[in-house]
């Protein structure tokens, strides 16, 4: 499963052929592949699962010790639980590094409500649902619709900003580490915590809750036809300012 992961991160593409991994792990032939993954996909499938329990086990120790220190913790407290996890873990290891860069368009790319999807995979577990419980608890001025909507926007931006960081040459290590991955806790916090605004509230009523002026349609934009457009279209310039014609001075 090592070789397969730092080939696919390699290759930036699971498309790797298995005489390549067979190589990497310096194994002789490709049946024990089939025979223990059933193909790639399984291979695939196997080598997400490892990571998704290395990363429930690490959210299930955090989450413990921050409410043994806080019974009641803050909403960002509970929103570093959503990064700090893989944050540490790539900070300890290359292939953790790897892993994230190349898997973590699974999540962001998904059709699916994020949040859904992060429950079947590394968000999942005791510790995932704990989490969830804690943070939905923490917003309550939030419907359950909006909640959850907020969740697959922080969910994708979560996923989205560690896979860039882990592209970097430095990524994990150092202040800028450090900040990055601060700044991202703060964003998410702040993308869950807002009241919805008016205006979206507004669309769930069908816009009645707008006052008459914001229900008033705008009006059209007047668009400059270019000449050669004008000539193709049919528009006609008849309606153009003529300029006099300057008369020469005589010599």
């Amino acid at each position: 499963m090592d070789a397969a992961e730092s080939l696919i991160a390699e290759h930036d593409s699971y498309a790797v052929p298995f005489r390549e991994i067979v190589k990497r792990a310096g194994q002789k032939n490709e049946s024990a592949l089939h025979y223990h993954f059933g193909g790639l996909q399984g291979l695939i499938q196997a080598i997400s699962q490892r990571r998704f329990e290395e990363v429930r086990r690490t959210r299930g120790e955090m989450l413990e010790a921050l409410l043994k220190k806080n019974p009641q913790p803050t909403l960002r407290e509970l929103c570093s639980l959503l990064v700090m996890p893989d944050f540490q873990l790539a900070k300890a290891s290359k292939s953790r590094r790897q892993f994230i860069a190349t898997f973590s368009d699974q999540v962001a790319k998904t059709p699916f409500n994020a949040l859904t999807i992060a429950g079947q995979f590394g968000g999942g577990g005791s510790s995932g649902r704990q989490l969830g419980h804690l943070i939905r608890t923490s917003l309550s001025h939030l419907d359950e619709g909006t909640y959850r909507q907020r969740m697959d926007f922080a969910i994708r931006m979560a996923s989205t900003m560690m896979g860039h960081h882990a592209r970097q040459k430095n990524a994990f290590r150092g202040k800028a580490a450090l900040t990055f991955v601060h700044h991202l806790i703060d964003a998410v916090e702040g993308m869950l915590q807002q009241s919805p605004s008016a205006e979206t509230q507004a669309l769930k009523t069908g816009g009645r809750d707008l006052k008459p002026t914001e229900n008033a349609k705008a009006p059209k934009a007047t668009v400059k036809v270019p000449k050669s457009k004008a000539r193709r279209s049919g528009t006609s310039n008849s309606t153009k300012e003529k300029k006099p014609r300057q008369s020469r001075p005589k010599r």
